[in-house]
């Protein structure tokens, strides 16, 4: 059963490829229902596991929340994936409306870290914005507008800053009474951000973006 399923689910495979794959390896003929059985046999065991992983998500001091684009063969609809620091929840869903975020997080004491999606933002739980999700935005940019010094000097502030609290995660770990030092020379980056006078249209809407998130934080 396990064979069935993982070569369906993480392989790619048909049931009937599954099937020969079953019989040309293992010499099993196998009634053609029997890999659909095997299928949902799984699905029904490992039910109360999935919800355990959710509620231990749910009581963790962080959570990371994510959403993609998945195509099906008539429709496209949406993956969407919480987790913690040794769990991930993965659930479908037919469009990106997040209104069923409040219901599902309602009990969720912790940070919640996303992306830029605004529906996050309407969230009522303290809130950070997904580092990778931002650096990622800026080199984006930076490669489709090389030429823009103004945004090349903004990236270059954000990754001095960057740089030296990484070095000081490299040496103490995630500990707020070393990290808390950083909050100082967070702050003046952000307002010297606010006080800079661009007129390159990326640069504003970068700027833009570490304005919001730092309101998201702030909020709390």
């Amino acid at each position: 059963m396990s064979w069935f399923v993982y070569s369906h689910v993480a392989r790619g495979m048909t049931m009937y490829r599954v099937e020969k794959s079953v019989a040309d390896i293992f010499g099993l003929a196998l009634p053609p229902a029997e890999p659909y059985r095997s299928k949902k046999y799984l699905m029904n065991l490992y039910q109360p596991l999935y919800s355990e992983i959710l509620q231990s998500i749910l009581t963790s001091p962080i959570l990371h929340i994510d959403e993609t684009t998945v195509g099906l063969r008539k429709q496209r609809g949406y993956v969407w994936v919480l987790t913690s620091m040794d769990k991930a929840y993965y659930f479908y869903k037919t469009s990106r409306e997040a209104s069923f975020l409040h219901e599902l997080l309602g009990d969720f004491r912790g940070v919640v870290i996303s992306d830029f999606f605004t529906a996050y933002d309407s969230l009522d739980c303290e809130q950070q914005k997904c580092l990778v999700h931002l650096i990622r935005e800026i080199d984006d940019d930076l490669f489709r507008h090389p030429l823009d010094v103004e945004l090349k000097g903004l990236a270059q502030d954000f990754g001095g800053l960057r740089r030296i609290i990484i070095e000081t995660v490299d040496r103490r770990g995630l500990k707020s009474r070393y990290l808390h030092k950083h909050k100082r020379s967070a702050e003046r980056f952000l307002r010297s951000l606010a006080k800079a006078e661009l007129v390159s249209p990326v640069a504003q809407n970068t700027r833009n973006g570490f304005r919001r998130a730092a309101q998201s934080c702030s909020r709390f």
